[in-house]
């Protein structure tokens, strides 16, 4: 099972719960980011590339979720 695979079953079988997936470049938190939206799950993206007021907005509706 690769990676994309297992974030997929992971997210399949917790999709009652909020998490966080940690990744360790940008390009690749934007690929799980658009990997998850593609396939119907709520998701949002946080990294230091994202524009101040984005981040600001996808941390807080992370809050609001948990």
């Amino acid at each position: 099972m690769d990676k994309k695979d297992y974030i997929l079953d992971y997210a399949e079988n917790n999709k009652d719960k909020v998490g966080i997936i940690y990744a360790a470049t940008r390009r690749e938190v934007d690929s799980i980011y658009e990997l998850l939206c593609k396939k119907g799950f709520k998701a949002g993206k946080y990294h230091a590339g994202l524009g101040e007021n984005e981040r600001k907005e996808n941390q807080e509706a992370f809050y609001m979720m948990i």
